[in-house]
């Protein structure tokens, strides 16, 4: 799976947890895009944090399920 993240303005910062947590600016983080490799079976949730080049804040959950 790959994530990107921009606006008009270009590439943005994205700040992610891989647990659901809530991410913030302190979190992991990847500039534009990152590839994510999937894990073992069962839920998860890649959530991300992102403000855009106007200073607005974004939030967004991926969700996912491995099921074998």
């Amino acid at each position: 799976m790959v994530i990107e993240a921009s606006d008009a303005d270009g590439p943005l910062t994205v700040h992610y947890s891989r647990d659901g947590s809530l991410p913030d600016r302190g979190s992991a983080r990847f500039d534009g895009s990152a590839p994510f490799e999937l894990g073992e079976d069962g839920n998860h949730v890649i959530a991300c944090y992102a403000v855009d080049h106007a200073g607005g804040e974004h939030y967004q959950a991926f969700p996912y399920a491995i099921v074998r």
